[in-house]
């Protein structure tokens, strides 16, 4: 610790009862012997670089914590990593036995520092097989922290002596095949409680080092992420010490909302890979240049695609279909993620326009009371444009009874409309070649359109619909979402987030090309979702990319949460790029709503 406060005269009455004493992260005021400490700069890494280089200058020996500080893992908690390994090995019950392992270690064998043997010793004969699979996805999982590498190599180009600690059950040789993999092998000496049998939270390893390098404390600049044991511990026994604040705390300093979804799924896996691929985004990417809708593409949206994807890839093997129809344009997104598992391509994929305007021009299906009023409108206004007599019919048709009486009086000359656009939507979908045994795949469904649209033109039986969410099920009809407790309170939005950037299609006109509709609205939505698709796309990317060959599964419940917290917790940034966002609550977007109620945030 450094004394900055200096007055003219040290023996002064007034420097005896007021004085200021500066570390790494606070400063440290003395006020009639009463000290109170406070914050000194910003939890943004970038801010205390320079600073932190100062104090390497001045030491001969750098030590770095490892975990948290020199490398990472993907998860939010070390526990995740046992609640993954549970996962993926059907290990039920593995997850809570492992983590209170090392406290059973202390409380029955009275081994204060156990190392990864000693844990596994006493884990029940079921798991034992898990012992060499959880090392091998520390392995391959683990990552060098990008800030603190740039420090180890910096403190290595001045020739420092450099010296890893670690509380931790690993031996050292784990420890260092980690360490190497992820291109740190620059380092004097590893030490590591579990060998020690000392640790840095009671202060015995700083201890054990200073008598094993046989060097002065003051020449040991310490740097860690653990406050107590890393930073108040190391300056106790007398180092110098430097409190890392760790790139989840950092993260959570910039994205407080979802430091809040983490608090409230604490326990959820889901919600913990989440955040320590949003965490490794974010470290690895140096992100300072905010773009709203990468950031809503690749923090919201990109969990909720891999989520539904992941779902709809592993119902599809499982029921050993061969196809799959990707709905436009919910279905957009969700094909280019499923084809990131779909490595080999064993499985066809589809995108083909099957939406409601077609299905109610080509089924004239408009007569249950599902959006009864909208779909009645959608008809008469499609087949309006395509058909100048029927236009010239319709301009004093107010109630629906009036709309009715129309379609039965001019019921000849819209079922000719309905047989040719039947024949035109047929001669699109005949250049997919699709067979039967498919699935389809699409967000939501009241009424079942594309299914009902697919079914008819193509005269196939065998059609496995899979959704997100429907108001009720038919035979053989697949839902992500198991109960309708936990909802997502504003629907609209997913629509937002599952869609793809181009415009919604009205008809196929004579030369097979699809008519869209055009206004400003749209444009909007197609402009914006032009950026978020990819990021939503780069999320499973990265996500793969981390953790291989090791499957990982999202809850339905858990993205519906992130959904709700996300835009129940509005800030200035939310509100300035969603307000132009509108949602069309009709077929033919003749009306249009805000996609979020802003006016009451």
């Amino acid at each position: 610790m450094k004394k900055i406060y200096k007055d003219f005269n040290k023996k002064s009455f007034f420097n005896k009862i007021f004085s200021i004493i500066e570390t790494d992260r606070y400063k440290i005021v003395n006020l009639l012997g009463f000290k109170i400490s406070f914050k000194k700069y910003n939890k943004d890494f970038k801010y205390n670089i320079d600073y932190l280089k100062k104090l390497i200058d001045k030491n001969s020996v750098i030590s770095f914590d490892i975990f948290d500080t020199l490398l990472l893992r993907p998860y939010a908690k070390p526990s995740n990593v046992f609640q993954h390994l549970e996962e993926i090995n059907n290990a039920i019950g593995f997850s809570v036995v492992r983590e209170q392992a090392e406290y059973n270690l202390r409380k029955y064998k009275d081994i204060e520092y156990g190392n990864y043997n000693e844990i596994y010793s006493i884990l029940p004969a079921d798991f034992q097989f898990l012992k060499g699979k959880e090392i091998q996805l520390e392995k391959d999982t683990i990552y060098a922290n990008p800030q603190m590498k740039q420090i180890f190599d910096y403190a290595n180009s001045l020739n420092k002596i450099i010296i890893l600690t670690s509380d931790m059950y690993f031996s050292s040789s784990i420890l260092k095949d980690i360490l190497k993999k992820n291109g740190i092998t620059e380092y004097k000496k590893i030490y590591v409680s579990s060998e020690l049998r000392k640790a840095k939270w009671d202060g015995s390893m700083y201890n054990h080092i200073i008598q094993d390098l046989n060097i002065s404390p003051q020449s040991i600049l310490h740097i860690g992420n653990n406050k107590y044991s890393d930073y108040e511990m190391a300056i106790n026994s007398h180092l110098n010490a430097f409190h890392y604040i760790e790139p989840m705390e950092q993260f959570f300093y910039k994205y407080k909302k979802f430091q809040n979804f983490l608090n409230k799924n604490t326990d959820s896996l889901t919600a913990g890979i989440i955040i320590g691929i949003l965490v490794k985004k974010y470290i690895e990417n140096n992100i300072n240049n905010f773009d709203y809708w990468k950031y809503f593409g690749y923090f919201l949206g990109g969990p909720v695609c891999y989520g539904i994807s992941k779902f709809l890839y592993n119902q599809v093997n499982k029921k050993n279909i061969n196809e799959v129809i990707f709905v436009a344009r919910d279905g957009y997104t969700i094909q280019k993620i499923f084809n990131l598992f779909n490595k080999d391509n064993k499985i066809k994929t589809h995108y083909v326009y099957a939406n409601r305007v077609l299905n109610i021009l080509i089924n004239m299906d408009y007569s249950n009371n599902f959006h009864y009023d909208d779909r009645l409108n959608s008809l008469i206004t499609i087949c309006k444009e395509l058909n100048p007599e029927l236009a010239l019919k319709t301009n004093k048709l107010i109630t629906d009874k009036e709309k009715q009486e129309f379609i039965k009086n001019n019921f000849s000359l819209i079922n000719s409309i309905s047989i040719e656009m039947k024949y035109r939507y047929l001669k699109y979908l005949k250049k997919f070649d699709i067979k039967d045994n498919i699935a389809l795949f699409d967000i939501a469904t009241g009424n079942f359109s594309a299914l009902k649209l697919l079914k008819n033109v193509l005269d196939i039986k065998n059609i496995h619909d899979i959704y997100w969410i429907t108001n009720y099920k038919n035979e053989h009809c697949i839902t992500y979402q198991k109960n309708y407790i936990n909802m997502i309170q504003n629907p609209n939005v997913l629509e937002f987030i599952i869609t793809a950037p181009e415009l919604p299609i009205k008809y196929i006109d004579k030369n097979g090309n699809f008519i869209r509709i055009n206004n400003r609205y749209e444009m909007d939505r197609m402009t914006y979702y032009s950026i978020i698709f990819k990021e939503e796309v780069n999320f499973s990317k990265d996500l793969l990319s981390t953790f291989k060959h090791y499957p990982v599964e999202f809850t339905c419940d858990d993205l519906i949460n992130l959904i709700n917290l996300f835009f129940n917790v509005i800030d200035d940034d939310d509100k300035k790029y969603l307000k132009s966002i509108k949602y069309s609550i009709n077929e033919m977007c003749l009306k249009y709503i805000d996609l979020v109620n802003l006016e009451e945030r």
